[in-house]
């Protein structure tokens, strides 16, 4: 059942740790599979594949130094804590998977607690995976302070900082001036299920502003009340359906001076040509001196200065197209 290895990490007395090798091989564990150090002369080496880590200490204010060293090295496997005692009101250390007292080391509750911080590790190792190895970009902050308290590697290729930069920083430090309102509105206002936040403007670490479209779901998250955000880059689609509509407006504008050059064609110009097919009809040819011909030529001249400044305002609607 048990098919890998345990490691002990223990203080400087061997004998709990005996008491707990004991109660391992009683659980199914071959004596080749147990692994033991002293916690101060922990480092990592070459080792062999391990399914559990227990580490075996006095209380539960276990030194945070080794924890962190342990999780750094062994992301992937559960982490118990083995103590002598506990008051019950006592916090279970950061990085601590599970814990046992010593004096609940009988074998069926032992392999219960190992079985349970395996599955369980493995579960929320999988899930941590999944978000940091997933290709679009996310992170999560919490509700109150706005403080990033994770992020992926997308994200932070999207955005241009390193992580350790990036969780310094807060949601606000990542949008432009102008949305921050509609921005600390909206953040009481999304559902706590999946939310569709819509398109905002985020800028990357050079300052550049870009487009994204964000999705949120609350989730609890170290023990706080947090926003797991999905902010897809789309700045070069909105850029793009920007230019299509302003090269739509600039059509219909130029469209709009056409008719009004078609309107200038139909009524400005038919009328002055109009009266001087008229005029020329009525000219009295076997009379050229004749007084109403002069009457005529005037009328025919005036008409010509009309269409002549049609043209002219044919030409000039016509430059302001091609401008």
């Amino acid at each position: 059942m048990f098919d890998q290895n345990v490691f002990l990490v223990k203080g400087t007395d061997s004998s709990p740790a005996d008491r707990i090798c004991a109660q391992l091989l009683k659980i199914g564990y071959n004596q080749d599979q147990l692994f033991s150090i002293i916690a101060s002369d922990y480092k990592k080496k070459d080792t062999p594949r391990f399914e559990v880590i227990l580490l075996v200490h006095k209380d539960m204010e276990c030194p945070p130094g080794i924890i962190q060293k342990l999780n750094a090295d062994y992301p992937d496997i559960p982490l118990i804590l083995v103590a002598d005692m506990a008051s019950g009101n006592e916090v279970l250390p950061a990085g601590i998977d599970d814990w046992l007292l010593q004096s609940w080391l009988e074998p069926p509750l032992l392999k219960k607690t190992l079985l349970l911080a395996m599955e369980r590790k493995t579960n929320s190792y999988n899930y941590a995976r999944i978000f940091r190895e997933n290709p679009s970009p996310m992170y999560i902050y919490q509700k109150a302070t706005f403080s990033f308290l994770e992020v992926n590697i997308a994200a932070l290729r999207q955005y241009g900082y390193s992580k350790t930069d990036f969780l310094q920083m807060n949601a606000k430090d990542i949008r432009p001036s102008g949305e921050l309102d509609a921005f600390l509105k909206i953040n009481e206002e999304l559902p706590a299920t999946y939310a569709d936040a819509g398109i905002w403007q985020h800028t990357r670490k050079t300052g550049e502003v870009f487009y994204v479209h964000v999705f949120t779901h609350d989730i609890l998250f170290a023990g706080k009340n947090c926003k797991l955000v999905m902010a897809i880059d789309i700045d070069n689609e909105v850029k793009a359906e920007n230019a299509i509509k302003k090269k739509a407006l600039e059509i219909e504008m130029q469209n709009k001076k056409l008719k009004e050059i078609a309107w200038v064609q139909a009524h400005q110009i038919r009328g002055p040509v109009s009266n001087l097919i008229g005029l020329v009809d009525l000219f009295n040819t076997d009379q050229p001196d004749d007084p109403d011909n002069l009457e005529l030529l005037a009328r025919i001249k005036h008409t010509a200065i009309q269409m002549d400044e049609s043209i002219k305002e044919i030409v000039y609607l016509t430059q302001k197209i091609e401008s």
